[in-house]
């Protein structure tokens, strides 16, 4: 590699099963760590073929180990070439580019703000070299959360549980696991990471509502325990369990949730350190084959706190179609359905940081397309917005509206239906009687 002054060969153990798979490597003191850069900034890792990987420092310790991710391109890749020794490089590490999904919740507004039951954040939005902007989406589903400190936290949480969060942007299902740091402050909030949600709730004795239809992997200090379970039809089963004895409170630990197969799940709790603390597994028969990511706290203001998490593919021994899935349907953001307005409207929704266009079907009460093209064909447009032309909407009455999303994975499906009225008619000037 050009301007490089060092190159080593890291071997994997076997070779990797996957294309695009993150391996994960280990430094240790006998790396040359006098002629790389101080921080790493100037690694740089290439396969066989001269492709140039993505890779992201989890941990970069000169006196110990240091732990790096690397996207490798090509499955059955046994090495990988590490370069270093460039002193104009810049830093390439880039967790966004690296997992299937990351977030590390370091946003510009850190410092404490809340969001609650029903609402959406957009936790990350950075422009890289390209000009592209990652965006990385949380739905609350229960309680409320906030992001304080560089950390996601649930927050007033009700007693007996509650608090839920799920990523929107990936979901889950075989072949794939993850990763997180958690921190528990306060005995018995059990933390909680969850895969697979159906989406569903229930309603407990107490008429309360909780998620429901899910396999989680749950953490309690207390009981120096940690759990694989499962929430079926508002019925929780203990599928494994693993002693832990050196868990404490206020300490961060590192845990991944993996869905090995349509009947197999794995879980593992590391230190912070790195240090292995306990793995297992379980057999599952739900038939299950997707859902969604997240997490979940019991009780109390920010007693239960969550930090890098990201979704990896993972291989245990039988190769699921990996191709990613299509993108989720656009939410419609304004008019609000059944909204009268009295100009024409601009429709908007919310943003696909991977469309490469959206296509917006418009149509009047009688049911035909509404287009300023003469070819009764839908608009299309690369923005997450439309301004319908002056020409298209020539007179007032009820239309509807929806949303589909292209992206290089594919087409969504259609959004909701919406309906908006358009009454431009000005009220007649009111009479002075007396």
């Amino acid at each position: 590699l050009d301007g490089w002054a060092y190159e080593q060969t890291i071997p994997f153990e076997g070779p990797t099963p996957l294309n695009e798979y993150q391996a994960q490597i280990t430094l240790d003191t006998t790396f040359d760590y006098a002629n790389a850069a101080a921080d790493g900034a100037d690694l740089r890792f290439v396969d066989a073929e001269g492709n140039v990987a993505s890779y992201w420092i989890q941990k970069w310790d000169p006196q110990g180990t240091s732990v790096i991710w690397v996207r490798v391109p090509l499955k059955n890749t046994r090495s990988i070439d590490l370069y270093y020794g460039n002193p104009e490089a810049e830093a390439a590490s880039n967790a966004h580019d690296t997992f299937d999904f990351f977030d590390d919740f370091n946003v510009p507004d850190a410092g404490g703000f809340g969001f609650n039951s029903g609402t959406r954040h957009r936790s990350r939005d950075i422009n890289d070299t390209t000009g592209s902007k990652y965006y990385q989406r949380w739905t609350v589903q229960k309680g409320t959360f906030d992001i304080k400190d560089g950390t996601l936290r649930n927050w007033f949480g009700d007693e007996g549980g509650g608090d839920t969060i799920t990523i929107d942007p990936v979901v889950s299902r075989p072949g794939y696991a993850i990763r997180s740091r958690v921190l528990e402050n306060y005995q018995w909030t059990y933390p909680i990471m969850l895969l697979g949600w159906q989406g569903d709730f229930f309603t407990n004795d107490q008429g309360q509502e909780r998620p429901d239809n899910y396999y989680f992997d749950q953490l309690n200090v207390a009981d120096q325990k940690m759990y694989l379970r499962k929430f079926v039809n508002g019925v929780a089963t203990t599928l494994a369990e693993k002693s832990v004895s050196s868990l404490e409170l206020s300490k961060w630990y590192i845990w991944e949730l993996r869905w090995e197969s349509t009947s197999k799940l794995s879980a593992e709790l590391w230190g912070d350190d790195g240090k292995s603390l306990a793995t297992f597994t379980a057999t599952v028969g739900e038939g299950w084959t997707t859902g969604q990511y997240g997490f979940r706290g019991i009780r109390g203001v920010s007693n239960t706190i969550f930090d890098d998490v990201f979704v990896r593919k993972y291989f245990a021994g039988t190769a699921y179609d990996l191709t990613p899935l299509p993108p989720q349907a656009p939410r419609l953001l304004e008019p609000t359905n059944q909204d009268i307005v009295n100009a024409i409207p601009k429709l908007t929704w919310e943003a696909n940081s991977a469309a490469v266009n959206y296509t917006i079907d418009l149509r009047d009460k009688n049911g035909a397309i509404v287009s300023s093209s003469g070819k009764l064909t839908p608009f299309t447009t690369t923005k997450a917005f439309l301004d319908i032309p002056a020409s298209a909407l020539k007179k007032d009455g009820t239309y509807t509206w929806r949303v589909r999303v292209k992206t290089k994975t594919g087409l969504s499906d259609w959004s909701e239906t919406r309906k908006f009225t358009l009454d431009t008619e000005k009220p007649e000037k009111p009479q002075f009687i007396s």
